[in-house]
């Protein structure tokens, strides 16, 4: 599943938040940006389901004028505003994020694109398989295949072999992650099924 919108210009993380008593909540900047998201999303969109598993994010920001801004500070405003609006569950589903500036535009704005890395296991798509199993088992593949190939069909699937590779990649990260809080929190059980 692929998302793609164009929204309008979100304020800074300086002034999305206000800090009260101890207290941190949105500011009305703030709620009323995640509003406009929300109005866009509905109706680009329609009321959808939130994407699950890992996700990629594109962003390409284009200013209101001239001046310098630090474009990370647009991200986290950006971000929670779109999980607000039901695209995703939650913002820390975003494994890779891509901000990149275009040239200023008048009243500015952001052209974001939310693509699934890996669906959930279970999931259509999503591979109930461990992935270093999955890595073990290409990697075989793709040595008993090299062996037979020569030349450009060599260099073909040695493209195609690396496309896949990279695909598994934040997969395997994921199960590290996973595998090193089981560690921390003693639940590490090395005899188990990978």
């Amino acid at each position: 599943m692929e998302i793609a919108l164009k929204l309008p210009w979100p304020p800074t993380a300086n002034s999305y938040w206000r800090h009260n008593r101890g207290r941190t909540h949105i500011s009305k900047a703030g709620q009323a940006f995640r509003d406009n998201v929300l109005a866009v999303v509905w109706a680009d969109l329609g009321k959808i389901e939130p994407m699950t598993g890992l996700l990629a994010v594109s962003v390409r920001l284009s200013p209101p004028d001239e001046r310098k801004r630090d474009i990370d500070n647009l991200q986290k405003p950006l971000l929670d505003a779109m999980e607000y609006a039901g695209v995703y569950r939650n913002d820390n589903q975003v494994s890779e994020l891509h901000t990149y500036r275009d040239d200023p535009e008048r009243l500015g704005g952001v052209s974001v694109e939310v693509w699934q890395l890996v669906p959930p296991p279970g999931e259509e798509g999503g591979e109930n398989k461990h992935p270093l199993a999955e890595l073990v088992e290409f990697t075989r593949t793709l040595v008993a295949a090299d062996q037979t190939l020569g030349g450009r069909a060599h260099a073909q699937h040695m493209r195609t072999a690396s496309q896949s590779i990279r695909s598994l990649l934040p997969r395997i990260r994921h199960s590290a992650d996973r595998i090193e809080a089981d560690i921390i929190s003693g639940r590490y059980n090395p005899l188990a099924d990978p």
